[in-house]
């Protein structure tokens, strides 16, 4: 029995270990760690304007502007930088994404 249980136990910090390991971006120079917060916080650090869509609502973040999302309804957003060339990738809500200063909008269709 308590060989099972440490079993148990390893498995579920596997668990919460890999959740821990999904506070990540595909997209280089972009940063997202975990906050305590009920809400999405976007900075943009950048000299680009960048464009975000979240689920039809675009935001346009200037240089070194931010914005907070209210995450009403939602445990995970999909974010997709609108001028990249890539899908999206998700963010838990109470995330903070960082759009760092050596961010550049180099992969944008012609």
């Amino acid at each position: 029995m308590k060989k099972f249980g440490l079993a148990l136990l390893a498995g579920l910090m596997t668990a919460n270990l890999a959740v821990a390991s999904q506070l990540t971006s595909p997209i280089q120079n972009v940063e997202v760690s975990s906050i305590d917060s009920n809400k999405l916080s976007i900075q943009n650090h950048s000299s680009e304007t960048v464009k975000i869509d979240i689920y039809g609502k675009e935001l346009s973040l200037s240089p070194s502007s931010g914005v907070s999302f209210h995450c009403e309804g939602y445990s995970y957003l999909e974010l997709l930088l609108t001028d990249l060339i890539h899908d999206y990738f998700e963010v838990q809500c109470g995330s903070q994404v960082i759009i760092n200063e050596s961010f550049k909008l180099e992969n944008t269709e012609a």
